[in-house]
């Protein structure tokens, strides 16, 4: 479960679907699972800065947990997705967006970021050295990436093929990239330990290229408060999501 849209899919006779269509479906989901994106946002906020940079913005449901700072922008690929956070946050008046290829347009923010965020995007991205070196290069010296992915290759399944996902990352990984993009690796932690099984049971054994959303949605409602409390008071050692944290050195 991310803040991305996930990839093109085919109707049940094998037709591709229609990528706006994907969209609306796709925002009309995230919209419900609130309190999962609620629990990210809080184990992400000691981190986040006054000035953020979101590196694929998606709907801008992550960076709505955020308002409440100096500056806010976001970057995505997607037009569509820009337009709706344009339209969607047209009273704020701390936010901008930018539609934007990062390895072929340049992008002129306002302010310059202390803080860069990248929630379930650079799993998505072949050349993933080079988007940690671009975000980096946005930041100042002392400046934080905050950096959230997919863990554990060993669950890697359909659900990751469907998704677009050319990998899922162990610890060793993501520390090395982030620290061989400029910056020292000040926090690492595991995030989500049920979802570890979830995300095994239905992308490898089960072979789903979905998440069922009945099970999403119930899970979001019933599991999620609990599982949020918990993952405060003991730092899972596993998880279905790895957050990396570093200064710019």
């Amino acid at each position: 479960m991310n803040a991305q849209i996930p990839s093109m899919k085919t109707d049940p006779v094998g037709h591709a679907r229609d990528p706006q269509e994907m969209v609306t479906e796709s925002l009309e989901f995230l919209s419900q699972v609130t309190r999962y994106n609620r629990w990210m946002a809080d184990t992400l906020d000691p981190h986040v800065g006054q000035r953020v940079l979101e590196f694929g913005c998606g709907t801008g449901n992550m960076l709505s947990h955020f308002l409440d700072r100096e500056r806010v922008a976001g970057i995505d690929l997607d037009p569509a997705l820009i337009r709706y956070c344009e339209e969607s946050f047209a009273g704020e008046e701390n936010c901008e967006f930018h539609c934007a290829d990062i390895f072929r347009d340049e992008v002129e923010l306002s302010v310059q970021p202390d803080t860069v965020i990248s929630l379930n995007v650079i799993e998505h991205i072949e050349d993933d050295r080079g988007a940690l070196r671009w975000l980096v290069e946005r930041l100042p010296v002392g400046g934080r990436l905050v950096i959230l992915v997919p863990s554990h290759p060993t669950i890697y399944g359909e659900l990751d093929r469907a998704a677009g996902h050319f990998r899922r990352y162990t610890k060793r990984e993501l520390v090395s990239k982030v620290a061989d993009s400029g910056c020292r690796v000040t926090h690492t932690r595991f995030f989500n330990a049920i979802g570890f099984f979830g995300w095994g049971l239905n992308s490898r054994l089960l072979k789903r290229r979905d998440i069922p959303s009945k099970q999403a949605l119930f899970y979001d409602r019933f599991v999620v408060p609990l599982q949020a409390r918990a993952e405060r008071l003991i730092r899972p050692l596993f998880g279905q999501s790895l957050i990396v944290v570093g200064e710019k050195a």
